[in-house]
């Protein structure tokens, strides 16, 4: 059985995070994908993505990425990703990394859940 945890919360103004830890896979990734659509409907219009303790990321979850980006976009919105090197790697080859929001975080820095603390810097940082 795969495990996931996704965790949500509020970073600032209209920016929301969606912490994920563990598989998406294709049995878990709709709940990421309806973790997202449920910030967007609470009226969020920037979404961080922390995708960096993500232990397994399928090819079904590409899409469920690409989902997310075009349904903030045509919110006038914003979906970002933050990613380890290997998930970052993956979304270079097939090319998403040019049409998403990708800030990679390196091995120095701790792993974990953004908290409201860590928004401004790092929405400034995403959307430098």
């Amino acid at each position: 059985m795969e495990r996931l945890t996704i965790r949500t919360g509020p970073l600032e103004d209209q920016a929301y995070a969606v912490s994920v830890a563990g598989e998406i896979g294709l049995a878990t990734g709709a709940r990421f994908e309806q973790a997202v659509a449920d910030v967007v409907a609470a009226g969020t219009r920037f979404v961080i993505a922390d995708l960096s303790r993500v232990t397994l990321f399928d090819a079904s979850s590409l899409g469920r990425l690409r989902a997310a980006h075009d349904r903030l976009e045509a919110l006038g919105g914003t979906f970002a990703i933050l990613c380890s090197g290997r998930l970052r790697a993956v979304l270079r080859k097939t090319a998403l990394d040019e049409i998403l929001l990708v800030c990679e975080v390196h091995d120095d820095v701790p792993h974990g859940s953004m908290s409201s603390s860590d928004a401004p810097e790092l929405v400034g940082a995403l959307l430098a």
